[in-house]
This record gives structure tokens, sequence and C-alpha cells, in this order.
């Protein structure tokens, strides 16, 4: 079973072998098997067999899917812009050294060259830049650090979860008014 927030959420559950909810808007609680399972805005989850996930995972994204387009078109519209952002930067800077104390002075959010070096290290220099920008963008009116949210948006990119065109839904739910498309 799954029950809404009062009424305020939007979400949609696709049926084949599992069933997946996934939720754009408020929450849902999913109630199956021995233990329920929150689900908030922006995060999936998948019932098989009746078994419930410990906990969800970022929706996944497409720009293909009706549902997706209709509610984040956005979202998807500046992550794909965002994309092909990254890969000029990344034809630019390819094989250049020294690129993190670069990074860190050019961009706000006051990172220091060293966590810059290191996501480098990590990551390629596209996702660095587009993961440092958005993070120094949300945290420029939240209460997280611009570090901490780089950080995250890397991790959920790593992962597998934030597709091409999801760039920006790992920050959307809390800041979505402080990132706006390029027009």
């Amino acid at each position: 079973m799954v029950r809404s927030d009062a009424g305020s959420s939007e979400f949609r559950v696709d049926r084949s072998i599992s069933s997946r909810v996934g939720v754009y808007r408020g929450g849902v609680r999913i109630e199956a098997g021995a233990r329920p399972v929150d689900v908030p805005a922006f995060r999936e989850a998948v019932v098989a067999a009746g078994a419930v996930p410990r906990a969800p995972v970022p929706l996944t994204i497409s720009p293909a899917d009706p549902w997706d387009l209709r509610l984040l078109g956005d979202a998807i519209e500046l992550g794909l812009h965002l994309v092909e952002l990254q890969r000029g930067f990344r034809s630019q800077v390819a094989g250049r050294s020294g690129l993190g104390p670069l990074l860190a002075r050019a961009l706000p959010g006051g990172f220091r060259p060293r966590l810059v070096s290191s996501l480098l290290s990590r990551h390629g220099p596209g996702d660095v830049l587009l993961a440092l920008a958005l993070a120094a963008r949300v945290a420029s009116t939240g209460t997280r650090s611009p570090a901490a949210l780089a950080g995250d948006l890397l991790t959920l990119r790593t992962a597998g979860r934030c597709g091409s065109s999801s760039w920006p839904s790992s920050a959307w739910p809390r800041r979505r008014s402080s990132i706006s498309s390029p027009r």
C-alpha cells in the first residue's frame, strides 16, 4: 500500500514484475512486508515480491519519460545544457595540470584547492566543475557547506543515479527556486 502526505504529493507507481514508486513532490509511505519505508520527493523505491528496500534511492529521470517531462521539464532542460557545458570544459582542460587551485579560485563557495584536487583525482573535470558550481549555488541559500553538497552530488553521479539529464535533480528538492535554467 502507498500512502501520501496530506494530499500534497505527486508520485507515480509503475507496475511490472516489481512495483516502482517515484515521488516528485511531497512524500509517500510504502507499506509492504514487515517494515514500511518513507520515500521523500525526488527519490524512488522498488518493491519486489513484497520486499521493501531499506531506503529509497534518487529518482531515475529520463527525458523520454512523459511523467518526467511534465513534472521536471525545466530540470531536464537544465541538465542537458549542463552536460553540453561539461563536455566543452572537459575538452578545453584535457591534459592540463594545476586545475584544482584554478577551479578553487575561480568558483564561488570558498573551496579549498586541496579539496578540489582530491575531487579531480577521483572524478572527471567536467563532473567536478558542475558539482562545485551547483553546490556553491544551492549552498548560498542553505545551511550545508558547498564542499559537503559537492561531495554528495559527486557520490550520486558516481553511483549512476544521476543520468546525463539529471544533474540538478539531487539539488532540486530543497532549493528549486535557486537554480534556474539558462535562457
